[in-house]
């Protein structure tokens, strides 16, 4: 099990925003307990968001599957995937 903690702030003054965080399905790992959290933040707010991700065989894994959806309440939901890679080195240490 690989522990991964998310935090999300709106970072607006005066208005609280909507998010929906959500995990792609991934071939050799899986977030556990977890498809997708509807969130809303007041104005300034933060929180955050502890996983447990399952990687069964050893390897380097890439953990980028979350996804963060602003909720616009006029036009289109705006999806925000992170920019960086979630690199993780797993070892099988029964060898």
């Amino acid at each position: 099990m690989v522990p991964i903690v998310i935090t999300l702030c709106n970072r607006l003054l005066e208005a609280p925003v909507e998010f929906l965080v959500s995990a792609e399905k991934q071939q050799g790992w899986e977030v556990i307990g977890f498809d997708a959290l509807p969130l809303l933040l007041e104005p300034s707010a933060s929180t955050e968001i502890p996983l447990e991700a399952l990687i069964p065989k050893a390897g380097i894994h890439n953990l980028q599957a979350l996804q963060v959806t602003v909720k616009q309440q006029q036009g289109e939901d705006l999806p925000f995937s992170f920019s960086h890679q979630w690199l993780v080195h797993v070892t099988d240490r029964s060898l």
